[in-house]
């Protein structure tokens, strides 16, 4: 990875995490680089051609495998990082975040989707179809909702219609 870009890092980051890991062959962690890396080298006139030498943080917080969740979220909160690296020695082994879906425990409040409404401010476009049936992107605005939700890991999910 040492051989790699900026403009590569930054396409790495494109899978929705903010960082990238920079390891040798060995796995060994050699530093990290955020995308406010980037964006602060980049102020300061490197390249997107530029090694990501250049831009990593050589000197991240890291943590040994096996650490409890409850530390890591401990450390993670004193740091005000989202995403530790677990390291083996100095072999990296994981990534922890911040926002894992294990550290969200679920609730059994109900959620409620109220679909109701006259539809009066999409008219015409409500004439002949319910406001949540309505298409966006070919699907319907009620199923954007409801995945909305789904994050939420609320078990007791109730769809409402005023009649």
């Amino acid at each position: 990875m040492e051989a790699s870009s900026v403009r590569d890092s930054l396409e790495l980051m494109e899978c929705g995490l903010r960082i990238v890991l920079v390891v040798d062959e060995h796995w060994n962690l050699l530093g990290v680089i955020t995308d406010g890396d980037v964006r602060r080298a980049l102020l300061k006139g490197v390249s997107l051609e530029d090694s990501v030498i250049r831009v990593m943080n050589t000197s991240p917080v890291t943590t040994e495998e096996g650490t409890s969740r409850e530390a890591l979220v401990a450390l993670m909160r004193e740091k005000e990082i989202l995403c530790i690296p677990l390291v083996s020695g100095s072999q990296l082994v994981g990534l922890e975040l911040l926002h894992d879906s294990n550290s969200v425990q679920p609730v059994k409040n109900p959620v409620f989707l109220m679909a109701g409404g006259f539809g009066r401010r999409l008219h015409p476009m409500t004439e002949d179809c319910p406001k949540p049936l309505l298409k966006v992107g070919g699907k319907p605005i009620l199923r954007f909702l409801y995945i909305g939700t789904l994050p939420l890991t609320h078990d007791n999910r109730t769809l409402w219609r005023r009649e």
